[in-house]
């Protein structure tokens, strides 16, 4: 995690390291009951080869923090340095849950404890639970990228009605997996987000992105939906546009359709590397989820 900087509203003021693609970019916004407004102050995207930065926003503006050895020295400060040590505290949360088992029964399971908890699956996680409820801006935006950290809104305990599933899979140029995830409440929006740990790329490259997986999502009905295409803060019907810049791609549908989803990525572009991990993280009024498909 790194701060976007405090140079906004200026579009393209993320700086070095804010501007690299597989870290999590801090924006931030007002405190308290203002958290849904964004700081003046918060660094504007895009990157100079197009990419969405920030990654997520969180309270920035005058967070008290200690200052001193004393007991009672404490400040209060404004900036994406504030706000990026809040989106860091909210991912080793999310860590935390993995570490202690409570995937995916809800419950503390020690058989269930991961022991290794991949980067891509915690920066999915806080995307898909990211809220969109921002004043003035519609997700996703490069001004406060996927929107406001909200762990409620994807971690899964026990007997909430928003279930979650995460996959872990690899693939390869010309490759595709595919999962089916059943939804049986359309209470819950439907949330996908696909994340990977892309190779680095020479100095200087743009776009900076090496291996390049898409997303694809068909409804029920045949409807298709592609990553990253949105229009009014969820995804377009019957996008033909595929993102070929960013390494977090996702689909949402606010209500959607009841029955099978199938939820394909495909290795578009993958040069370096025999395979290229990447984490899946899928959250709404779901049911059972298949084991993936490979096709070559």
């Amino acid at each position: 995690c790194y701060s976007a900087g405090n140079d906004g509203p200026a579009g393209s003021s993320v700086h070095p390291p804010g501007t690299s693609k597989d870290i999590i970019t801090s924006g931030a916004t007002s405190n308290a009951t203002a958290a849904t407004i964004i700081a003046d102050f918060s660094s504007r995207g895009p990157c100079n080869d197009g990419r969405m930065k920030p990654t997520l926003v969180a309270p920035g503006y005058f967070l008290y923090s200690s200052a001193g050895a004393a007991t009672n020295t404490y400040l209060g400060m404004a900036g994406t340095s504030m706000s990026n040590p809040c989106i860091a505290g909210n991912a080793a949360l999310v860590r935390d849950y993995f570490a202690r088992g409570f995937y995916p029964t809800g419950d503390s399971v020690v058989g269930n404890r991961w022991t290794f908890i991949p980067a891509a699956v915690v920066k999915a996680m806080l995307i898909n639970g990211a809220s969109p409820q921002m004043d003035g801006f519609t997700v996703p935006d490069n001004n406060i990228g996927w929107g406001r950290v909200s762990l409620d809104d994807v971690l899964y305990f026990a007997n909430d009605i928003r279930k979650l599933t995460v996959l872990q899979e690899t693939v390869s140029t010309g490759q595709y997996d595919e999962f089916i995830v059943s939804v049986n409440n359309q209470s819950e929006p439907l949330k996908i987000a696909v994340v990977w740990t892309d190779y680095p790329a020479t100095a200087g490259a743009s776009p900076a992105i090496v291996n390049n997986l898409d997303l694809l999502v068909t409804g029920p009905n045949a409807v298709v939906y592609h990553g990253n295409q949105y229009t009014s803060g969820q995804s377009t019907p019957g996008a033909t546009a595929w993102d070929n810049l960013n390494v977090e791609e996702c689909v949402r549908r606010d209500v959607p359709e009841t029955g099978n989803w199938t939820i394909r990525v495909t290795g578009t572009a993958v040069p370096s590397g025999t395979r290229q991990p990447y984490a899946v993280v899928v959250s709404g009024g779901i049911g059972p989820t298949s084991t993936p498909c490979l096709n070559v």
